[in-house]
């Protein structure tokens, strides 16, 4: 049946619609339960082996285990999953935003959390980096399929002012059917804007993972993907922010005007925008220029006949006064530039000390 058929069948007949779908969903199952069931199979079996003490043993059951499954996540098994990626049903990651993770990450990622005891559903795991997280919800699962009953209270952090935070958690759990209590501090990063709460659940799921691996032995990596990408969004506007520098707005748009190109600019939602030719760290403030921007240099020399100056003694003067080399800039006055190189290096000239002096301002303005 095509696209467009289904789309009419839908609109003319949606509940008759509705239903053979999920006939249809149904038959697909009861086809799939063998593979199904030795899936949850394999999947107990992984977490056996992942609460099992280190040694050849463990080691050998985890091979088994993760070959075993890259062959029963079969591309019919994985569409299924797929369709979960980006949903809060399902699981996170830090690029939903661009369609999110190619299938065999994915299914890696899977992989991994399964043996943990974690499911694809529920937002038990995220994925950063292309690797697999445990989340707040998903060390909830693993204590439920423990039984372990358990509480964390934050109290109220302290802030700091370098944009971290120093919490302090009470974890009382149930164990041999004693209640036991612990003590917990942690330092947690504080991203743009994050209130109190925010900082208590950071807290209260470092604290959660602590019980996880206090009561079952797994070592688990907590991380969350909105935070992720909170961190980059910050850590990139501190890169752009960093790469403009003392020169500040007025020289971006000078570098644009001279090439032509805008430079990387934030949109409201903190994306890069544009990115020019040359990169802002080699454009705005070049110590050691790259090949690309001596290039430059040299072009501008050459196409206004400037055979006498080379682009490594604009370089060099630059260093000498000890300024910023903005090649835009530069190029745009390399008349002036080469007039001001010639005087630095003492050539005869008709310009009088005054003018030389001017030339020089000029060009490194």
């Amino acid at each position: 049946m095509s696209r467009t058929t289904r789309e009419q069948e839908l609109a003319q007949e949606p509940a008759a619609f509705a239903m053979r779908e999920y006939e249809g969903g149904l038959r697909l199952l009861d086809d799939e339960s063998a593979g199904v069931q030795a899936l949850d199979v394999i999947m107990a079996y992984g977490r056996d082996a992942a609460r099992m003490a280190n040694g050849m043993r463990k080691l050998l059951m985890q091979s088994n285990y993760v070959a075993r499954m890259r062959v029963m996540l079969t591309p019919q098994v994985m569409s299924a999953v797929m369709c979960l990626q980006g949903s809060d049903i399902g699981f996170l990651t830090d690029r939903d935003k661009e369609g999110g993770y190619p299938v065999e990450v994915v299914r890696d990622c899977l992989i991994s959390a399964a043996s943990k005891g974690l499911s694809a559903t529920g937002n038990q795991f995220n994925i950063i980096g292309g690797r697999a997280y445990v989340t707040t919800n998903g060390a909830q699962q693993i204590l439920a399929d423990l039984g372990v009953r358990h509480s964390e209270v934050a109290a109220i952090p302290r802030l700091g002012t370098d944009g971290r935070a120093q919490t302090h958690v009470t974890v009382e759990w149930v164990e041999g059917g004693q209640l036991q209590r612990k003590e917990l501090d942690f330092e947690v990063r504080l991203n743009k804007g994050m209130s109190v709460d925010g900082a208590n659940g950071k807290a209260i799921r470092k604290a959660r993972m602590w019980l996880v691996s206090h009561v079952s032995g797994m070592t688990l990596d907590d991380a969350d993907a909105s935070e992720a990408l909170a961190e980059q969004q910050e850590l990139r506007q501190a890169q752009l922010s960093a790469a403009r520098g003392p020169l500040g707005r007025r020289r971006q748009g000078q570098l644009a005007e001279a090439s032509g190109s805008p430079v990387v600019s934030l949109s409201a939602s903190g994306q890069p925008e544009a990115v020019s030719p040359v990169t802002i760290a080699e454009a705005v403030l070049s110590p050691s220029p790259s090949p690309d921007v001596v290039g430059e240099l040299r072009r501008a020399l050459e196409s206004h006949g400037i055979g006498d100056v080379t682009a490594e003694e604009v370089v060099a003067f630059h260093g000498a006064r000890g300024c910023q080399l903005n090649v835009g800039y530069c190029c745009q006055r390399i008349e002036a530039a080469a007039r001001a190189v010639r005087e630095w290096r003492g050539d005869p000239s008709p310009e009088s000390g005054s003018e030389a002096a001017g030339t020089a301002e000029e060009v490194t303005a």
